[in-house]
């Protein structure tokens, strides 16, 4: 009967080592899966901060670029304002220069007349002359 007992009790123990040794190779099992898992995540974390980096460096490309754009702009809209300042001195002057040549042709058309009064004065005084002589 005790050896019954015995061999009882050394069939449960080895029940209990199987189980012991499928819960510890389940475990190990685990842990390797873990392990595994861990680097994995390592490795894809490394992957997003190079990716975050990467950004940081396109959005300071972009932040320079914008910069030298809104500094081009700046600098086109002072030149178009130096530009129409001298189209309207431009426009300023053609008048002036309207102004003068209406002015030359109303004095021209003066001058025309007086010409002419003068070459008839001439006439009249060469024909006065001519009488004059006879």
């Amino acid at each position: 009967m005790v050896a019954d007992e015995v061999r009882n009790l050394a069939k449960r123990v080895q029940t209990s080592t199987d189980e012991i040794t499928t819960m510890v190779s389940t475990l190990q099992s685990g842990t390797r899966d873990a392990v595994d898992f861990m680097q994995e995540s390592s490795f894809k974390a490394d992957e997003c901060v190079q990716q975050a980096k990467e950004a940081g460096e396109a959005l300071a490309a972009i932040a320079g670029a914008v910069a030298q754009m809104r500094e081009s702009n700046t600098q086109i809209a002072v030149a178009a304002q130096q530009q129409s300042q001298v189209a309207e001195e431009m426009n300023r002057a053609v008048v002036s220069i309207r102004d003068v040549t209406e002015r030359t042709v109303v004095q021209t058309v003066d001058s025309a007349s007086t010409s002419d009064e003068l070459a008839m004065l001439a006439g009249e005084l060469n024909a006065a002359i001519g009488q004059l002589k006879l």
